[in-house]
């Protein structure tokens, strides 16, 4: 007896009052309800032990009535460990604390009995993914209220939950979206506004507040841009959603600071637990309206354009029918725009039958995304007189898929007759040309033979002239030492004088024309050009000191230049040589200098001379010139500059001079290329 259940010790307590059979009938009836009931049901005692584990229960936790009836493994069910269940704990009294303590907030006393209480857990090693119960637990008690086991039984709420999740999921999304969206969302209730997300305040600069309870026609102007009331208007919209005709149209709107706006609306009726109401969404359209009219402007100047512009432009389709065209077109055709549209390319031009092949190789062409050559063709007006046209061709493109092509055609007749004129013209001078080409080639020649003839002719005069100075050169200091008388002495230094002037002329006379013979080689090095100006300065010093000028050499030690180091002494002494001439018997001052300027150095003779004036300045270097023709004696021939200009130019260098005026000195310039110091290569 000891080891029977208690509620089994209570029913034996009955046969004291003979109701032994009848109770132990009653208890096999409960047994066989709790085992048939199609909800999952467990009875343990006041000692924890179960007593029963139905079918259902069986089926959802795989655990049999025979391996649990008789054991304190109910745990075993819902948990990997042991821990007490809801109905552990109603038998041993515990507190909605203590049950808190074990569960969370998941449980909570029940209103289906007194002391029950009820609750839904998550228990994931049940079934595929896991299952979702529902508990319900209530304490047994006997006649006297003393708790002597409890009864728990569950209900699988998985798919419920599943459903719930969803819902619940699928709310927050659209809840989202009504508060996120770019739109302005209304509920309306007949045509009141009711509720209305966040994106509503801003497009109507108001607060939620200030729109709820509000018509709709309330923020709107008096009249839409047809003229027609907002009110009533806005009524037919609203009334015709609530039939079940879904509206979509464009409203002028209104702010509550009384902007105005343009907005497309969208109506359509929906259901709340049962109840019809209307969706509205407004979509704030006035950058895209204000985009509208701006390619409306645009496409109106684009017309505008191809209709007054002066070459002619037509659009085909794919089967070759024109389409369209602008007045150059009909002029170039000279057909009316209703007996030319619609008609094919080849039957009213400017294209003709046979362009056609060309026309459609410049279409494969483009269609290949290749770059045609310009279309050239010749067309005939209605008169028949016949003209030139050149045609570019482009695709006509609609959702990228190509609908035809544009032809832009110039009339270039007038310019192919303009080719031909010129054609002929080149043709002409090009005959011309060879004509005084070989005049020139005729003329070059005779040139060559004059020149050459003057280089004989010079050279033989010097030949000549100089034969005779020779021996008079050398007998006249000995005739001059016979002479005893000083007027003689003087009539033979004028005589002297004269001789050496001749002497001097022929030198530079043909040393001038060697200068201007294509023959001559210059044979030029890297110099020291500090160097070969204080050798000129040294062998001109007894000049200088005699007509009392100083000289200063200012050129830095490390300027090179490519030279010809014979003719570039020679350009050096004819400077100072010249810059000593033209310097007053007073005395005066010589500087030279150089500075190096990229791969040239230029190059400086300055003087304090008597100068020149700005007339005479371009002539300085022409031959036989002389600056100061009140000087014009023995000591200048007039070469000496124009040998330094061919000497320069030779160089592949310029020489220029300047001067303030008469009295204010004058400056040489001249160029040569840069060179290189060849020793410090070396080292």
């Amino acid at each position: 007896m000891n080891g029977e259940p208690d509620i089994v010790r209570e029913l034996r307590g009955a046969e004291k009052q003979g109701e032994m059979k009848e109770l132990e009938e009653e208890d096999e009836k409960i047994s066989q309800i709790i085992d048939k009931n199609p909800i999952p049901t467990l009875v343990i005692d006041s000692k924890h032990i179960i007593t029963h584990w139905n079918k259902a229960l069986e089926g959802i936790t795989g655990l049999s009535a025979e391996e649990m009836v008789g054991t304190k493994k109910q745990w075993k069910a819902f948990y990997s460990n042991e821990r007490p269940i809801l109905a552990d704990l109603l038998v041993d009294n515990k507190s909605e604390n203590d049950i808190v303590t074990y569960h969370s907030n998941k449980y909570h006393t029940s209103a289906l009995a007194e002391g029950a209480y009820e609750g839904e857990g998550f228990f994931p090693h049940l079934g595929d993914d896991g299952k979702w119960f529902f508990f319900t637990a209530a304490p047994l008690r006997n006649v006297n209220g003393v708790t002597i086991g409890a009864i728990e039984s569950l209900q699988d709420i998985t798919e419920w939950t599943k459903i719930n999740d969803r819902v619940f999921s699928s709310e927050v999304k659209f809840r989202s979206i009504f508060e996120n969206a770019n739109d302005a969302i209304f509920l309306m209730n007949e045509d009141t506004f009711i509720e209305c997300n966040p994106k509503t305040g801003e497009m109507f600069g108001c607060n939620r507040e200030d729109i709820l309870q509000r018509k709709p026609y309330e923020f709107s102007p008096p009249h839409q841009p047809d003229g027609r009331d907002s009110k009533g208007k806005a009524l037919e919209r609203i009334n015709a959603a609530f039939a079940g005709e879904p509206q979509f149209f464009e409203w002028k709107h209104k702010k509550l600071d009384g902007t105005l706006f343009d907005a497309e609306v969208g109506l359509n009726r929906i259901e709340i637990e049962g109840k019809a109401m209307l969706q509205a969404v407004v979509r704030d359209i006035t950058e895209r309206k204000q985009t509208e009219e701006k390619l409306r402007n645009s496409e109106e100047k684009y017309r505008n354009l191809v209709e007054m512009g002066p070459d002619a432009v037509i659009t085909v389709n794919l089967e070759g029918l024109i389409t369209s065209c602008n007045t150059a077109a009909l002029k170039m055709i000279e057909l009316p725009r209703d007996e030319y549209i619609g008609r094919h390319l080849s039957e009213v031009g400017p294209l003709q039958e046979g362009d056609m092949p060309k026309y459609l190789e410049v279409l494969d062409s483009l269609k290949m995304g290749k770059t045609p050559p310009t279309l050239e063709f010749q067309f005939k007006r209605k008169d028949e007189i016949s003209g030139w046209a050149e045609g570019h061709i482009g695709l006509l493109k609609r959702n990228g898929k190509i609908i035809g092509s544009q032809l832009i055609i110039s009339d270039i007749t007038s310019k192919r007759m303009a080719l031909n004129e010129l054609k002929d013209a080149h043709e002409l001078l090009f005959t011309v040309n060879r004509g005084l080409e070989r005049k020139i080639q005729e003329r070059t020649s005779e040139i060559e033979k004059l020149v050459k003839q003057k280089d004989e002719f010079i050279n033989q005069l010097s030949h000549d002239l100089k034969t005779p100075l020779t021996p008079i050169m050398i007998l006249m200091p000995i005739v001059n030492e016979q002479l005893k008388d000083v007027k003689s002495r003087d009539l033979m230094e004028v005589i002297n004088r004269n001789v050496y002037f001749i002497k001097d002329l022929v030198d530079k006379t043909v040393d001038l024309a060697r200068l201007n013979s294509t023959k001559i080689e210059i044979v030029a090095e890297d110099t020291n050009l500090l160097s070969e100006v204080n050798n000129i300065i040294e062998n001109s010093q007894v000049l200088l000191d005699e007509n009392n000028i100083s000289i200063e050499n200012k050129i830095g030690e490390k300027i090179f230049v490519k030279a010809d180091r014979l003719r570039l002494g020679e350009l050096l002494n004819n400077l100072i040589t010249n810059s000593i001439k033209y310097t007053p018997d007073s005395g005066g001052e010589i500087t030279i200098d150089a500075k190096e300027e990229g791969d040239f150095v230029t190059i400086s003779v300055k003087d304090t001379g008597m100068g020149i004036k700005q007339e005479r300045l371009s002539h300085v270097f022409d031959e036989f010139y002389i600056a100061d023709i009140s000087r014009h004696d023995l000591d200048s021939s007039g070469l000496g500059l124009a040998i330094c200009k061919r000497i320069v130019e030779k160089h592949g260098g310029k020489i220029r001079v300047e001067s303030p005026g008469r009295g204010k000195g004058t400056a040489f310039y001249f160029t040569l290329k840069s060179g290189k110091n060849n020793q410090i290569l070396q080292e």
